[in-house]
């Protein structure tokens, strides 16, 4: 027998996985696990529910309260309120109590973790407000606590809280009050005869067609920028550490309008809408 030829009845050596090797198996492993486990959670966060109506008659007052999610908001053909919503994580729910319309947000998985391994679903959340009702008819409440909220609507009269997230308001109104904690609140309007803007630290962008009444403007360490037709402004601003940028355009000739405006260390700017180039929105 040669030095080279293995002794009988002696097995050969097992190769043996590196420790490299078997850090690569386990991530592999653990991959999958978790690819399938986003599946599972993903499938029980994400919901579709069958529409939700309210009829029309008697209601004079829609409030909305966005906790995380986006919902949009717009005049439609129906006679009723009609609520849609598919690929949720929060579920919607609307009633009528007392001539008010709430639609608000709830959830059924608190416990379940958001994860999105293969990115968040399309979320779709929509309100018709009905036709007959979208003639300045009702006053609107509109609160965003996160998540995004859009809406196209003339009201009456208009009241939005962004205490973070955004908001998106278009249409007529006869008066506007809006208070920004944090987050952001775009505002595109016609007919507006009383507007009351406070923000602490986040952001108003505003575009109004018509000269209002009054205006005032409470800027704590955000942001206004409002832009307005040529009018007979009357402007009082009162600027403690911030700034305050008028660019409106005075016209004698034009309705008169009451400017109020205070700044503690952020800015306010008024701008002339020819020059801002934004408009309200038309709705159909």
């Amino acid at each position: 027998m040669t030095a080279t030829e293995p002794q009988a009845g002696v097995a050969a050596p097992r190769r043996r996985w590196s420790p490299f090797t078997w850090l690569g198996v386990v991530l592999l492993a653990t991959a999958v696990i978790l690819g399938f486990l986003g599946a599972f959670l993903t499938t029980m966060r994400v919901r579709s529910y069958d529409p939700v109506s309210v009829a029309a008659d008697g209601m004079t007052n829609l409030d909305v309260d966005v906790d995380s999610g986006d919902l949009a908001v717009a005049c439609g053909p129906s006679e009723s309120f009609v609520l849609t919503q598919k690929n949720v994580t929060d579920r919607w729910y609307m009633n009528a109590e007392g001539g008010t319309v709430h639609v608000w947000q709830e959830s059924d998985n608190n416990w379940l973790p958001q994860i999105w391994f293969f990115g968040k679903p399309a979320e779709k959340a929509a309100l018709e407000i009905p036709q007959s009702l979208c003639e300045q008819s009702l006053t609107a409440d509109l609160s965003v606590d996160a998540g995004s909220l859009d809406v196209k609507a003339d009201v009456d009269g208009a009241t939005v809280d962004v205490r973070a997230g955004s908001l998106s308001l278009a249409g007529a109104a006869n008066a506007v009050t809006a208070n920004v904690a944090a987050g952001s609140a775009d505002l595109n309007i016609d007919d507006a005869e009383q507007v009351a803007v406070e923000v602490r630290s986040g952001s108003v962008e505003g575009a109004f067609t018509q000269v209002p009444e009054q205006l005032t403007a409470d800027v704590g360490a955000g942001s206004a920028s409002l832009a307005l037709p040529a009018g007979n402004y009357t402007v009082n601003s009162n600027a403690e550490a911030g700034s305050v940028s008028n660019n409106l355009t005075i016209d004698s000739s034009a309705p008169a309008g009451a400017i109020d405006v205070s700044v503690d260390a952020g800015s306010v700017s008024l701008e002339d809408k020819k020059k801002g180039e934004r408009r309200a929105a038309t709705i159909q």
